[in-house]
């Protein structure tokens, strides 16, 4: 959730960090009052009753609003983009129509009670509340994760909102780029790329040569090239294939520095394996699959 911190002071449940309108009129205020449709485009919440009749419904979801809450009235829009992209249908609710911003179920004897401004109610099994403003982003991770709305992004998609996002990579269709640099005096920086169109994860190194290290997806293979310019230029080669079936992998050496493969081979092999790990973590953190990308 994002706080708003100029607007600290209008912050409803301030000790939860919630931001939004609280509620400080407890006066006796006509019900049901409709909000300002400009603001609010939504069919309106005229009973208790209809507020809890109509999140019985599928796709239903109802805003609790004031008029005079800013958190409200930006939050408007981006509901409304939201409801329109996952077929939602949205009501909105008044709060300065109710009574101690109060909702009693008559059927149930449910009791809803509002503590904030903007507040959004869906229902699972029983009605819960998402307080507070958010982002389009954030507000569909919720949704998503509470069943509410299916996630209609692709698998690439997917992934390149999580680079953009954890590794502050630069995506276009064809890949996705990002670099990070060990901190410290002897700082080495290595260069990812996600390469969408060839199926390749790989990264590059420039410390004492050059060192390339590669899992192709495509075709579920490995694959490493390390040239080291220290003294003289050596060129060492690896190549791994993967059995699915136990989860194992073989892997072929070569190098024109003699033994040299006999004593490091394995342990090139075992760096070129984590490619494919990292790429795995990412996408099983995100639900999909690599040759899905």
């Amino acid at each position: 959730m994002k706080r708003k911190i100029g607007l600290f002071m209008l912050c409803g449940i301030a000790l939860l960090g919630v931001c939004g309108c609280s509620n400080n009129n407890n006066d006796n205020i006509k019900k049901f009052t409709a909000v300002d449709k400009s603001i609010f485009p939504f069919d309106t919440i005229d009973t208790e009753q209809q507020f809890f009749d109509v999140l019985n419904e599928n796709n239903n979801i109802v805003l609790a609003v004031k008029d005079t809450c800013e958190y409200s009235k930006k939050f408007s829009p981006i509901v409304k983009e939201v409801a329109d992209t996952y077929n939602l249908k949205v009501y909105t609710l008044n709060v300065d129509s109710l009574d101690n911003w109060t909702l009693n179920n008559k059927k149930s004897e449910e009791v809803i009670t509002i503590e904030a401004t903007p507040t959004l109610f869906i229902k699972n099994k029983n009605i819960e509340k998402i307080e507070g403003f958010y982002e389009k982003q954030e507000l569909i991770n919720i949704l998503q994760t509470k069943n509410i709305i299916e996630d209609k992004r692709t698998s690439k998609e997917k992934i390149v909102e999580y680079l953009e996002k954890n590794k502050s990579a630069i995506c276009d269709d064809t890949k996705c780029t990002y670099s990070f640099t060990t901190p410290g005096y002897f700082s080495d920086t290595t260069y990812y790329t996600l390469d969408f169109v060839n199926k390749k994860f790989y990264d590059k190194s420039y410390n004492y040569g050059s060192t390339y290290i590669e899992y192709n997806y495509g075709n579920n293979t490995g694959y490493a090239k390390l040239v080291n310019t220290v003294g003289w230029t050596t060129t060492t080669e690896v190549w791994l294939t993967y059995n699915d079936a136990n989860n194992t992998y073989n892997w072929t050496c070569n190098s024109d520095l003699n033994g040299y493969c006999e004593a490091t081979g394995n342990s090139i092999a075992e760096m070129t394996d984590r490619k494919r790990t990292e790429l795995y973590d990412i996408c099983n953190e995100l639900g999909i699959k690599a040759n899905e990308i």
